[in-house]
Parts: C-alpha cells; structure tokens; sequence
C-alpha cells in the first residue's frame, strides 16, 4: 500500500474510527486521542499493508485496543446519550447509539468486530471472516449470537 493508498483510506474510515473510539472511551477527546495514536501507530506500518481488506479489521482492532488502555487511565462519561450535544446537526448519531447498544449487549470482541465491519463497513460475512482470521462457519456463529445479545438487550428495554 503507497502512502497515498494508506492516506486516503484514512480519511474514508476516520469518522467510524472516531466512533468506535468513542463507544469505548465515552469521552471526545479521549476518542479523539485513541484515534490519533492508533493512525501514528498504523502509519509506522503502513508499508506492510498488502490488502485492504486487512487494513479496516486492523484499523478497528488498534483503535478499540488504544481507546481501552486509554479509558483505563481516565474518567468517562456514565452514558454515552451525554454525548448526543457533539453530533448535533449531523446524522451521525444513529451510528453513536448502534455503538452504544453493542457496549451494553455486553458481545465478544469478535462479534463486535463482525457487526462493525458488517453493518458500518458493508463487508459481506464471508469478508469479515477472512478479516478477523476465522472460519467462516465461525464468523457466522459468532454474528447471529451477537444479534440474539442484542434483540435480548433491546427488549428488556
């Protein structure tokens, strides 16, 4: 992948990048941070890119992993419907509560992972499975048992 390749891969993931942050750290600049450190460590290795597929699945992976080690070391926010007041006048927040709901349906970090690149990426699940490295039978478990946590979590609301 050239630089320019990697750039521009960039700014289309970005806004999902930052959402996925977001979810995670409960807080605008502690997800703005997780996303620049997981850009300045992608950037290191952006010449080892090879695929595109591989590029989203470890973009979504670098910038959950630095949103957690970040959120450990801070305070958030107790719901993420505080934050509605950032995205107002952008459609945005409806992708903000579909993150919001895979917090509380309390998934697996690949069934997590699957239903990101699946409903917010557009990938097939034949896709997402070569992404996370797993069977595609596997993928496919793993992506129905999400949306069973997720109709569980939405109807005891």
């Amino acid at each position: 992948m050239t630089e320019k390749e990697f750039t521009q891969r960039l700014e289309e993931t970005r806004k999902r990048l930052y959402l996925i942050a977001l979810t995670v750290t409960k807080n605008k600049e502690d997800a703005e941070d997780a996303v620049s450190n997981a850009v300045l460590r992608a950037l290191k290795k952006y010449g080892g890119f090879t695929s595109e597929d591989n590029f989203d699945g470890y973009m979504v992976t670098l910038t959950a992993n630095e949103a957690k080690r970040i959120r450990s070391k801070r305070r958030c926010y107790d719901d993420v419907f505080e934050l509605e007041d950032l995205f107002e006048g952008d459609d945005t927040f409806g992708d903000l509560e579909f993150f919001d709901l895979l917090d509380h349906a309390g998934l697996s970090v690949s069934g997590r992972k699957i239903l990101i690149l699946h409903f917010l990426y557009g990938y097939t699940l034949a896709q997402c499975a070569k992404i996370v490295r797993m069977a595609e039978s596997s993928a496919k478990a793993e992506y129905y048992k999400s949306l069973d946590k997720i109709r569980k979590t939405v109807d005891k609301k």
